[in-house]
């Protein structure tokens, strides 16, 4: 059974778009490896190459692991 690795602020993740409307912000490209710096609801704020961006909550992809 495979389960959705768990994150918070400080992690590592990836970004990407999702089909049905959650884009990724201007100058933040797809699958680009972020670190999670503040989580509000639905919102994720991430940085990445010293920039930091506000991203959809469905856009983070943590990541899969094997229970």
């Amino acid at each position: 059974m495979l389960e959705q690795i768990r994150y918070g602020v400080g992690s590592w993740v990836r970004v990407r778009n999702v089909h049905g409307g959650y884009r990724l912000p201007e100058g933040l490209p797809q699958w680009a490896r972020v670190r999670v710096e503040a989580m509000d609801a639905g919102m994720r704020r991430v940085r990445w190459r010293g920039r930091s961006f506000d991203v959809p909550m469905a856009c983070i992809d943590s990541g899969w692991r094997r229970t």
